[in-house]
């Protein structure tokens, strides 16, 4: 094996397009990213417009190709939040905006599913979603060619032809069943591959626009699952450690021997560990919500690091302020699009730091009550790995670590989803002989936060506060 591999990873989030080029040891040569403009929410409806996730991730790859002075690149891998939905037609050109996963309109349409299937799939999911442009915008729908996800998107135009990626035949949004069940043709879905899979190489009009040489062999992705990719760049592939993902909404990532019989958990056997369960709590708004407190009451120019410092000058549970951080309805632990969020025991002596860090406490009491549901299925683990964006956040880790009971680490490589990505491609290419054990040897630890057992019965108290206005509203 030569010494300068080159991985180049991509991943399309929420609020940003990220680029970076690992070595096979897990080592970051370079990176870059592109902020995006927020998705709307507005009467259930989220959309946004696929052209400038392709744009910005051509002009991110260039920027980090020409300031890296990178000479090759072995493999690509794309991969992207989801359930975004992007409609194509047989050019590759978008008909109408994407439909994103804050969108909630195809709720007929789910409900229409369900009682053909008899299983439930969100409304954010591309079958109900593209079921809606059929009952509500006919004309674009008969426009449709192909349906796919930004990964997708961007996979097909790197290659020159249409592609659909998934992770695992339970772990897609594109089961088969919901398409049937919608009764939607499958000629509207591209040929598929399995995280890992070759898909093709870079053509020569890709090569142009992305500034890499042609030929380049490009893998599959996740399938939209970003949430696997940060389990690989985290390393938690173990029943002992379990993953906090963070960004604009936040969940727990776990592993277990046996499928929990509840319908509050996304369950399905892991992709990557033989004879075990991912076992998945998402919740709706964490990053999201600290971002509209921040913009709100201190305006968008602030930085993070000076809500974070203001947190520090409050002591433990707030004074008393409890927040329920539902600002854009709630998925778990009950699915309610219409639940709102809510500042409680506010009195004159609280200050905008309370509130602060009132935010920040009231996610770690969502993951609390998350992982009180995993306790009660068998699901005992002894670490917490945070990852993405919020857990440059020392103070808030360290919130979480004392909510929680359980040490909280960070890690080496906060966006775990390029890392992650990185070790799809160092499988897919032979370096490692699968995914797991790259994951294992490239991952590297980062701090880790001891809780303070001393003051649980100040976050106990809270936290029973929190579940008594969380069941008021849902």
């Amino acid at each position: 094996m030569k010494n300068n591999i080159s991985l180049l990873a991509i991943e399309i989030g929420s609020t940003r397009v990220k680029v970076a080029v690992f070595d096979h040891l897990g080592n970051k040569i370079i990176s870059d990213f592109c902020n995006l403009t927020s998705f709307k929410v507005l009467d259930r409806i989220s959309e946004y417009d696929p052209t400038i996730w392709l744009e910005s991730v051509s002009s991110t790859v260039k920027k980090v190709i020409e300031f890296g002075n990178i000479k090759n690149i072995d493999g690509i891998c794309v991969c992207s939040c989801g359930p975004i939905s992007i409609f194509l037609n047989e050019k590759l050109e978008p008909v109408r905006n994407a439909i994103v996963w804050l969108d909630s309109r195809a709720y007929e349409e789910s409900k229409f599913i369900k009682n053909k299937t008899g299983k439930f799939i969100p409304e954010d999911f591309p079958a109900p979603v593209t079921l809606w442009i059929k009952n509500h915008e006919l004309d674009i729908f008969k426009k449709i060619k192909y349906v796919m996800q930004p990964l997708d998107y961007v996979t097909s135009f790197l290659v020159g032809e249409p592609s659909l990626s998934y992770a695992s035949e339970e772990f897609t949004a594109f089961s088969n069943y919901s398409w049937t069940g919608a009764e939607l043709s499958e000629d509207l879905l591209p040929k598929k591959y399995k995280c890992g899979e070759l898909v093709g190489y870079v053509s020569e009009s890709a090569s142009l626009k992305f500034g890499i040489k042609s030929g380049i062999p490009v893998f599959a992705g996740t399938g939209g699952a970003d949430v696997l990719e940060a389990i690989l760049g985290a390393n938690c592939l173990e029943k002992d450690i379990i993953l906090n993902k963070t960004g604009t909404s936040e969940g727990l990532e776990a592993l277990s021997d046996v499928k929990p019989n509840d319908s509050r958990f996304f369950s399905v056997p892991h992709p990557f560990v033989d004879d075990l369960w991912h076992v998945g709590a998402v919740m709706s708004s964490s990053g999201k919500a600290l971002e509209w407190f921040k913009n709100s009451f201190y305006g968008k120019c602030t930085i993070y690091k000076e809500i974070e410092l203001e947190a520090s000058f409050v002591k433990e549970g707030s004074d008393g302020l409890v927040f329920l951080p539902y600002i854009d309805g709630e998925r778990f632990p009950d699915f309610n699009p219409e639940a709102c969020g809510i500042f409680y025991g506010i009195s004159s002596r609280h200050t905008a730091k309370h509130f602060a860090r009132a935010v920040m406490e009231g996610i770690g009491f969502a993951l609390k009550q998350a992982l009180e549901i995993f306790n009660s299925y068998g699901i005992y683990p002894k670490l917490v790995r945070v990852s993405g964006k919020p857990s440059y956040n020392d103070i808030w880790n360290k919130i979480k670590a004392d909510i929680l009971g359980i040490p909280v680490m960070s890690l080496a490589e906060p966006e775990s989803e390029l890392l992650g990505i990185a070790t799809i491609i160092a499988s897919s290419l032979g370096i490692y002989e699968n995914v797991a054990i790259a994951s294992k040897k490239m991952f590297k630890e980062g701090k880790t936060f001891e809780p303070n057992l001393n003051i649980k019965d100040v976050y106990d108290k809270n936290f029973e506060i929190y579940k008594k206005l969380q069941k008021s509203i849902i």
